[in-house]
């Protein structure tokens, strides 16, 4: 497992769903701005979001340390019929996809679990300029029409 420690006592700002991709928008403290970026996004689960957000942990969990529980709570509640069974196919599919579970839990405000192929860590004015910067062949708006 990985911690971000420097966002201990951050905040979750937001969240963008696109596709098979999201983007997760975290600050430090000191009110340092970053992007979480993930691609090849198989299940999210987001929600009491709050003014303020105040992150107490940022976790990411390899595929070989993914567990029952954190596949239901990424996927979502369902009744308890074949709970454990459906579980576990996730579970199992997750694994051999060697996807990685994003964590962030709150001491205040919202809960973000994202389960994907990868994650990035990025300067959010990096994001920005990746997003705006022109194509050869693009829009203008750093994608394709």
């Amino acid at each position: 497992m990985k911690k971000y420690v420097e966002f201990h006592d951050g905040f979750l700002d937001g969240l963008l769903l696109e596709e098979a991709a999201a983007h997760v928008f975290v600050s430090t403290a000191e009110k340092e701005h970053f992007v979480l970026e993930l691609s090849g996004v198989a299940a999210v689960d987001a929600g009491t979001f709050k003014e303020g957000n105040i992150i107490f942990d940022v976790l990411i969990y390899s595929c070989d340390e993914l567990t029952l529980e954190q596949m239901i709570a990424v996927h979502g509640p369902m009744s308890e019929y074949g709970l454990p069974d459906q579980a576990q196919r996730w579970l199992t599919k997750a694994q051999q996809g060697e996807l990685v579970l994003l964590e962030i839990n709150p001491s205040y405000g919202a809960t973000c679990r994202v389960l994907a192929r990868t994650i990035n860590l990025l300067d959010r004015g990096e994001w920005i300029r990746r997003r705006t910067r022109p194509t050869a062949q693009g829009n203008g708006h750093g994608t394709e029409e």
